[in-house]
């Protein structure tokens, strides 16, 4: 039997559904050894009209698309734990009550299929207790022990903190928002040839204005952040392939927080730059 995969998506974007065909292609060309034995969405028909579309996509791939409302699933409760949580990562115990339950009935309607692992690509809720029940793993833009929060805001934390490298990691989803271990990593370089030249730049425009400033007139368009951002973006996707091939192949294996590489327990996560960087050179 090959090895099942669950894909959970909220399908918010057009970027939902190329990730899914991307990884999809991947499998039919033979780069991993699996199947994605079934999509769950958290929205159903009608509730938007790009979910639809990415539901869509997912049943003409000839995939099983399984959906529960987020939105529709004890709406009372979800309404209730939001008000008392100021932030969604220390939720209240109605929030995490919603959270569980919500997380049970979803589990409910996978656990058929048979998934040995769950990729989080683009599903837009926090996990209670699924990921206890099915292993779980999630793309984050910054390296284990780097900047937290959204993609900006990684990225505006590197150039605060004049990094000097980066990279996207693979960790292991727990209830606890973005503290799961890292499963696999890649690393880029953010300096040298035309990035020391921004870096320059940047350090000319601190020297007159703060960074909120600066964020606040360039924002996304400002240079430098653009293109750390377009060289950690480039490894995204490599990596998430490189890391389903490994536990494809059985030679990564997680359980729980235990993370083992060819027998071998690891407390840092699997390097796969060089495996990245190979399977960006080989597709231009």
């Amino acid at each position: 039997m090959p090895f099942r995969i669950g894909w959970f998506s909220t399908g918010r974007d057009e970027e939902a559904g190329e990730l899914f065909r991307y990884v999809l292609n991947e499998i039919g060309a033979g780069t991993i050894e699996a199947e994605i034995a079934c999509v769950f969405c958290s929205r159903c028909r009608g509730e938007n009209a790009e979910s639809d579309a990415f539901i869509k996509l997912v049943e003409e791939s000839g995939v099983e698309v399984v959906c529960l409302s987020s939105r529709s699933f004890r709406p009372e409760l979800r309404k209730a734990g939001l008000q008392e949580s100021p932030d969604v990562g220390t939720p209240s115990e109605k929030l995490l009550q919603w959270r569980n339950e919500y997380d049970e009935a979803v589990f409910q309607l996978i656990e058929p299929f048979g998934a040995q692992v769950g990729v989080l690509a683009g599903y837009m809720l926090i996990t209670g207790n699924l990921c206890v029940k099915l292993p779980l793993i999630n793309l984050h833009p910054a390296l284990a022990g780097g900047p937290k929060g959204t993609w900006q805001e990684v990225m505006w934390q590197l150039i605060e903190q004049r990094a000097e490298c980066t990279g996207a990691m693979m960790h292991v989803v727990t209830p606890e928002l973005d503290e799961g271990p890292p499963l696999t990593y890649a690393e880029v370089e953010l300096r040298g040839g035309a990035l020391d030249r921004l870096w320059d730049d940047m350090e000319r425009k601190l020297e007159q204005n703060t960074l909120s400033d600066v964020i606040e007139r360039g924002g996304e368009k400002e240079p430098l952040f653009a293109e750390i951002r377009r060289r950690e973006f480039e490894l995204e996707i490599p990596l998430l392939i490189m890391t389903l091939r490994e536990l494809a192949a059985g030679r990564l294996t997680v359980h729980g927080v235990d993370i083992r590489f060819n027998g071998e327990r690891l407390t840092e996560g699997l390097c796969l730059t060089e495996q990245v960087r190979e399977y960006i050179a080989k597709r231009g």
